[in-house]
């Protein structure tokens, strides 16, 4: 869907450009978790949970409105920015000056962020969609080119939900939801604040100035904010600067609204039935579509960059996230997030010097060479060094009992050629283990092949020898 901010829209300072920009609005869908299993998906095997309605409603703001809401620093829970703008730590620069707050009533919101204008602000557009568990719903503003040459800049909104727990005594009951958001911008961040406005703003929390960027460089900032609940009817706002260069836009305000899912019959259901659909269609068609972990829609120039980032001391954990995160690679991730400077040494100078600094970024498999290396590396016989009982958990969380044998799992990884290969591989192994003579070995291997969905049913790994074998002949007689 295609959308003109305005009759004629183009870059500051030259307002009579012929249309040289268009902004663009959609709604995507992505898994939380890359794989479906293995083979093509249809859409017998896609079972969204729970789908709530979910919208967005984006507000073009001419001016800055001061005072409303809370600073987003204040609810910031991890920044990315890439390329790093900073030698020392990520500074939100487009997003500097973003603002979240629950607001219960739509209409002071919008009256309050008109300023001094009469009226309300004029709603450029309401995108809608659902929110099942499980899945990421990303809202998005994009500035396309018309001839697309060139950077585009974006602006988004990534939602996911958390599983309510029961509430605790004192708590507030009625939540709807607890939301996890990430705002995503990209665009060219300014080397310093406009005004002091914007150190205002950020009491939230310190970030430090910002270093000067060059003009060719764009970045991409991701911040992720703290879990939000979402009471009853209630609304979650933001003000978020524009990173568009579009006359007479300086920010934009979201509202974001959470509901059940109308009743069957009534006038919205067809609606929901239709956003329920297409939320299907886009699973399917990533999942089927994408090559071994190699993510519909993954930037060229943003996966260039994170590896370009490897060799710095202070943001190749930021950019191996980055690169983990954008390919589906759950190991790289976990190791990004866990693993000691050691291990990050190594991992990136193999990853940046050793195996993909010949290859393009969008060839195909790009998750599945990232993990590659990793296994590689953390089963080389010569990475003693690297050994650790963290390590070792994460070994053991992504490959069962075949984590704790090195030699076997660098034999599996040598043998196969794709991410769906290494899990067929390894719950075949993990079966294996369900006989070894440990009590400890089969129990690891059944709990994760239990995590996987493929334990034998009515299997006990501390029950006698001869139980055990009677479970898993009958499994595998019952197999076709």
């Amino acid at each position: 869907m295609v959308l003109l901010a305005a009759c004629r829209l183009g870059p500051k300072g030259d307002p009579g450009l012929p249309a040289g920009y268009v902004l663009q609005y959609n709604v995507g869908y992505s898994k939380a978790s890359a794989p479906f299993g293995e083979g093509p998906v249809d859409s017998g095997s896609l079972h969204l949970e729970d789908p709530l309605a979910i919208s967005v409603t984006f507000v073009a703001m001419p001016k800055r409105s001061e005072g409303v809401l809370a600073p987003v620093a204040s609810q910031t829970q991890m920044i990315t920015v890439l390329p790093a703008s900073t030698a020392v730590v990520p500074v939100a620069g487009l997003l500097r000056s973003a603002r979240v707050g629950i607001v219960e009533d739509a209409a002071p919101f919008l009256k309050r962020i008109a300023g001094e204008k009469t009226g309300v602000p004029v709603i450029l557009e309401k995108l809608r969609g659902i929110l099942p568990y499980g899945v990421e719903t990303s809202f998005q503003i994009l500035e396309r080119p018309v001839l697309d040459s060139g950077p585009i800049r974006k602006l988004g909104i990534q939602v996911r939900r958390q599983r309510l727990q029961e509430p605790q005594s004192g708590e507030r009951p009625g939540t709807t939801a607890v939301l996890e958001i990430s705002l995503v911008a990209t665009g060219h961040p300014p080397s310093e604040p406009s005004s002091d406005e914007d150190s205002r703003i950020d009491s939230g929390g310190e970030q430090g100035p910002l270093m000067p960027v060059a003009p060719e460089v764009w970045v991409t900032e991701t911040i992720s904010l703290t879990p939000q609940a979402l009471p009853g009817q209630d609304r979650l706002a933001m003000v978020l600067p524009s990173p568009f260069d579009v006359e007479g836009i300086v920010a934009f305000a979201a509202l974001i609204e959470v509901r059940s899912p109308p009743p069957e019959g009534t006038d919205g259901s067809a609606a929901h039935a239709v956003l329920l659909q297409q939320c299907q269609d886009a699973l399917l068609a990533a999942a089927n579509g994408a090559e071994d972990g190699q993510r519909p829609g993954v930037g060229r120039r943003g996966l260039e960059d994170a590896i370009r980032l490897l060799p710095s001391p202070t943001h190749k954990r930021r950019a191996l996230l980055h690169l983990g995160r954008e390919t589906g690679s759950l190991l790289i991730e976990d190791l990004a997030l866990s693993a000691s400077d050691v291990v990050l040494d190594r991992l990136a100078y193999a990853i940046a010097n050793e195996h993909l600094a010949p290859l393009s970024v969008e060839a195909d498999g790009l998750g599945w060479r990232l993990e590659k290396t990793a296994y590689q590396l953390l089963t080389e016989p010569a990475s003693s060094d690297l050994t650790s009982p963290d390590l070792e958990a994460i070994l053991i969380r992504h490959t069962g009992e075949v984590g704790r044998h090195p030699s076997v799992l660098r034999e599996v990884v040598s043998e196969v050629t794709s991410m769906a290969d290494l899990r067929q591989r390894l719950l075949l192994e993990n079966s294996i283990y369900l006989e070894d003579i440990s009590p400890a070995a089969r129990a690891r291997a059944f709990d994760w092949l239990a995590v996987q969905g493929q334990a034998p049913q009515g299997y006990d790994p501390l029950a006698s020898l001869a139980e055990r074998r009677r479970v898993l002949n009958q499994v595998l007689q019952e197999q076709p």
